[in-house]
């Protein structure tokens, strides 16, 4: 037993020994182990400072290339936006207008018109006898300068005559340079929605399609600024030294008569609105050439004269009817060189040729006095059926006694146009106008009397409306006057007359 208990403890002395010893390898080798961990820890913190360094470096170039697409974005957004002003907001554009056509009067010579003397206006429809065009051209430019732009406006026209009146047989068949301006957008930023201009222009027109008159017309070159805010309107200030005047000054360049036009447009009083006008002028002094030869020496006769003066005021009231027709009434007065309400009124020649004393001619001018009330309704029924009427009464005092003895006169004027659309192409239109004077100033005896004028014309045309354009007609025209003005209506194949006939085709457009 005790060889037995003495074997037991060397057993378990030497497994203990060895324990020891394998305990002392595996904590040596524990070791080893911790270290390597230890290494390992650092090259995986060094491989992922290297990812991360590359992750930034890539997230910058990301972000490099990604401002250079949103830069090549915008660029090219900037440059849509740009080719987009020019081609859509501020397109170049070709306007016109033209009538044409063929007639023949009831005594089978060219075709007549037929207007009262001593009048403004005559009813157009079948009751033109000449062939009249329009050319315009509208090019913008480009918007620079912070937002600042232009447009020009070009128009061309041309006349051709074909009536048998000698009162016509001496004017040329031929163009003519009617407006060239250009107008300056957002130029002031205090009035962002003035425009400055400059140039030859029809002015803001006011006018009556039916019987062909602008009432209202300061057509003309100058410079002026529109559309300046004022309260619930806007002004417009023009000066305009340009005219039309049947007269000029050879002795020098100054314009023949000067315009100071001041308007508050588009006054809003409910739906309607409302335009006041002011006006101030001066035909300036020279001496002016005119046609006629009252010594009889061959050449012109130059009348000379001293300044004259002028003002007008008025206002135009517009209240809208349903389906884009209207009602206008304008009520306007002019004195002096502005009694002709527009800058081609005046008529040195006339003047001259009947005031004995040349002294008098700057007197004559600013002696005269002008009333002008027009009522100019438009209606649109929005189906087959439309019309326009006319209501006017025009007071003249041309300041000096005409050919009758007379320096006054009146006119009236009443007139209708309806138009029925039977189908898509086809309409049938019909006018009938009077015209009235008391008396004829051109006229030794200064009898005056009525006009009647009855035109019927089937129609082709594309659409409906009353303004519709283009359209082809074929016209009779039926014309009727007093025995006192027998002579003095239908040109020289009317001579013996009190009625005539017209018959024809014509086309109207404009676009």
């Amino acid at each position: 037993m005790k060889m037995k208990a003495i074997f037991m403890s060397a057993i378990i002395a030497s497994s203990i020994n060895l324990f020891a010893q394998e305990n002392s390898e595996v904590d040596e080798l524990q070791k080893k182990i911790d270290a390597l961990k230890k290494e390992v820890t650092e090259l995986e913190q060094r491989a992922a400072n290297i990812k991360t360094a590359e992750t930034d470096k890539n997230a910058e170039a990301k972000e490099t290339a990604k401002e250079e697409d949103i830069t090549k974005v915008d660029t090219t957004k900037e440059e849509s936006k740009l080719k987009k002003i020019s081609l859509d907001q501020l397109p170049i554009s070709f306007n016109g207008y033209l009538r044409t056509g063929f007639g023949k009067n009831g005594k089978g010579g060219d075709q007549d018109a037929f207007k009262l003397p001593d009048t403004i206006s005559k009813y157009r429809l079948g009751n033109e006898e000449e062939t009249y065009m329009e050319l315009g051209l509208d090019h913008p430019l480009l918007p620079n300068n912070g937002g600042i732009y232009a447009d020009m406006h070009w128009m061309l026209s041309y006349y051709e005559n074909r009536s048998d009146s000698p009162l016509l047989e001496d004017i040329d068949n031929d163009f003519d340079l009617i407006q060239a301006w250009a107008q300056v957008y957002n130029l002031f930023e205090s009035m962002p929605d003035a425009k400055l201009w400059v140039g030859k222009r029809f002015y803001d027109r006011q006018g009556v399609h039916m019987n062909d008159l602008w009432y209202l017309d300061m057509t003309g070159t100058g410079i002026g600024i529109s559309d300046i805010q004022l309260g619930n309107g806007n002004l417009w200030v023009a000066l305009i030294g340009d005219s039309e005047d049947y007269f000029y000054d050879p002795d020098s360049d100054s314009p023949d008569e000067l315009n100071l036009d001041v308007r508050w447009r588009e006054i809003k009083i409910g739906q309607n609105k409302l335009m006041l006008w002011a006006n101030l002028s001066r035909v300036d002094d020279g001496d002016y050439l005119t046609n006629l030869d009252n010594d009889n020496d061959g050449n012109p006769d130059i009348i000379s004269m001293d300044k004259a003066y002028g003002y007008g005021f008025g206002a135009v009231f517009e209240h809208p009817l349903k389906n884009s027709g209207k009602w206008v009434n304008s009520l306007l007065y002019g004195k002096g060189s502005s009694s002709d309400l527009s800058t081609y009124g005046l008529n040195l020649v006339d003047i001259a040729a009947t005031v004995p004393d040349q002294s008098d001619v700057e007197d004559s001018i600013e002696n005269a006095d002008r009333i002008r009330f027009i009522s100019n309704y438009i209606h649109e029924s929005g189906n087959q059926f439309s019309f326009e009427s006319l209501l006017m009464w025009d007071w003249h005092d041309q300041g000096y006694d005409g050919a009758s003895g007379d320096a006054e006169r009146n006119m009236l004027s009443a007139g209708i146009r309806p138009i029925y659309q039977f189908t898509d192409y086809f309409a049938l239109q019909c006018e009938l106008g009077l015209d009235y004077i008391d008396k004829n100033r051109t006229s030794v005896s200064g009898d005056g009397g009525y006009l009647a004028k009855f035109t019927i014309a089937p129609t082709i045309r594309l659409a409906k409306g009353q303004f519709s354009r283009p359209e082809l007609r074929l016209f009779f025209t039926y014309a009727n006057w007093s025995d006192d003005l027998e002579g003095e209506v239908g040109n020289i194949s009317h001579n013996d007359d009190t009625h005539g006939i017209s018959v024809g085709v014509q086309l109207e457009t404009w676009w």
